[in-house]
């Protein structure tokens, strides 16, 4: 029995010559996609993505999906994919702790400060 669906996961294994894919979903086995040819091209750009898939699908008699017909796809926005798209934070220990080179005395008490600091890091 077909049924209309709605579901969340992972887009991942993109074929746009035979019109099909696979939706992972946390803890679940991936389910098998078939779309149309007017969405190989959203597909191949949201591959890898979290996306929200719309369609017809199918369970077999264990009760999971067989196969799903895709009609709309769209990209989610997730924790993950934020993530991923923020620029790498670099460490600036003057901006981390407030202070400058020029207010120590000498090299010598920056050179310890900077040990004291790597020790207490690395161990």
């Amino acid at each position: 029995m077909e049924t209309k669906i709605s579901l969340h996961g992972r887009l991942a294994k993109v074929n746009c010559e035979k019109r099909t894919a696979e939706l992972h979903r946390f803890g679940d086995d991936p389910i098998a996609l078939q779309f149309e040819e007017n969405l190989s091209e959203t597909m191949q750009r949201l591959a890898a993505r979290f996306v929200k898939v719309k369609g017809i699908g199918r369970f077999n008699d264990s009760d999971e999906w067989e196969m799903i017909t895709v009609h709309e796809i769209a990209a989610e926005h997730s924790e993950l994919d934020a993530f991923l798209a923020r620029e790498p934070k670099i460490f600036d220990p003057i901006k981390a702790t407030g202070f400058a080179q020029r207010d120590y005395n000498d090299q010598a008490d920056m050179d310890e400060f900077i040990r004291i600091i790597h020790g207490e890091r690395d161990s």
